[in-house]
């Protein structure tokens, strides 16, 4: 039965949505089960942690319950101020003669969105459930739902669906039809891993000379360098060290709606080490110096690679990006995982190690129909798709 705390979803009579934003609220609704095992993003202890301390927009924990079957959903639930200025690069925002007087217009302009998924990562981990339902049920379910948090005294001004399908799913075609706009994003980097590879050797031996030829180049660049895995209590000790460089590697970033805070890695490093034994931190040394590093979020079968961040300087003197993928590579193989997630950046040389681009619909709606009307003529001035080239790495009939 749907708690106290739930409200009937508009136009979806058999729907009940709880929002969880405070301790009570999740104790007394969020469920625990070997189902949500390996949502990271999902766990009542991570949610907690980005709603107290928010990492540049709010955070709460979203179930949806379908009454007569007592099926459900886990979302989460993240609240931002969008600005163009703020939150896109000058170097991501297209073509400049054509877009100068929208940019302009565009200039000052922040609107309250809500985002239904999740912003710290790329790819389908802000959403526990949906697949036990149709693809009309899901598409019913979704449009319910955002109308409903439209309608929320919250006043928020748009809604963004991000990373719940993909594009040309039954369920993105039915959004579009009721008014949502797709966002132009790049695909997620995704690596399927052979079961037969049980160490670095084994990929070596799939790709074709070339790409091995580039693998040792990158390797004998790391000369000088050294890595190691960072305890929680050396992530905690070197915070701020950690946030530096994070913020050096992130100002580059084309479009970012996160702004970390020092505590984030700490906690990410911590909550890993208690669940896995491993804080999922790796540190680059240029002697006693740290010049890099790297996180990754432990999701059971996937390892995602998550923020990282480098004294620039290193990036082409010692390869060292393009140690880092394989690093992390390696870290997926010997931990058995079926696949790595990189993310969104750095497509080309991302496809140089075999990773592929995944699609993944980001659907924008805004609730005044004249604003939304608006979306698809201004959104080329806020930022455009990358360009690259997909690299083929692997030998033919592997």
């Amino acid at each position: 039965m749907p708690s106290q705390n739930s409200v009937r979803l508009v136009r979806g009579a058999d729907w009940f949505m709880t929002r969880c934003r405070t301790a009570a609220e999740f104790a007394a609704c969020w469920p625990a089960g070997p189902e949500f095992t390996d949502s990271f993003w999902l766990r009542e202890e991570t949610l907690r942690f980005l709603g107290d301390e928010p990492q540049g927009f709010g955070t709460e924990g979203l179930l949806v319950t379908h009454e007569p079957s007592g099926r459900r959903v886990l979302f989460s639930l993240q609240q931002f101020e969008f600005s163009a200025a703020g939150y896109v690069s000058e170097a991501a925002k297209g073509t400049t003669s054509r877009y100068d007087l929208r940019r302009r217009l565009l200039s000052n302009v922040t609107f309250r969105a809500v985002c239904v998924g999740q912003l710290l990562t790329s790819g389908p981990y802000g959403l526990v459930g949906l697949d036990s339902f149709s693809a009309e049920e899901q598409a019913t379910l979704l449009s319910a739902l955002a109308d409903t948090l439209l309608a929320a005294p919250d006043n928020f001004d748009s809604i963004l669906l991000k990373d719940l399908t993909a594009p040309d799913t039954r369920v993105a075609q039915t959004l579009r039809a009721n008014g949502y706009y797709d966002l132009p994003v790049d695909p997620v980097m995704e690596l399927n891993l052979s079961p037969a590879w049980k160490t670095i050797d084994d990929y070596l031996a799939d790709i074709t000379s070339k790409y091995r030829v580039r693998y040792r180049r990158a390797r004998g660049k790391f000369a000088g360098l050294t890595r190691r895995s960072l305890s929680a209590l050396e992530v905690r000790d070197r915070r701020q060290e950690i946030h530096e460089l994070y913020r050096e590697t992130s100002t580059g970033a084309a479009f970012n709606t996160t702004s970390l805070t020092v505590t984030y890695f700490p906690w990410l490093a911590d909550v890993q080490e208690k669940a896995n034994g491993w804080s999922g931190v790796t540190g680059y040394f240029d002697g006693l110096k740290l010049v890099a590093f790297t996180s990754t979020v432990d999701g059971g079968p996937v390892l995602q690679a998550h923020f990282l961040g480098m004294t620039d300087s290193y990036k082409t003197s010692h390869h060292l990006y393009h140690n880092i993928l394989f690093d992390l590579l390696n870290v997926a193989i010997e931990r058995g995982k079926r696949k790595i997630d990189y993310g969104r950046t750095a497509l080309e040389i991302k496809s140089s190690v075999g990773a592929t681009g995944a699609n993944y619909a980001c659907l924008l709606k805004a609730k005044n129909p004249v604003t939304n009307w608006l979306i698809p003529k201004f959104t080329p001035a806020v930022y455009a798709g990358s360009d690259w080239v997909e690299r083929q790495p692997f030998r033919k009939g592997e």
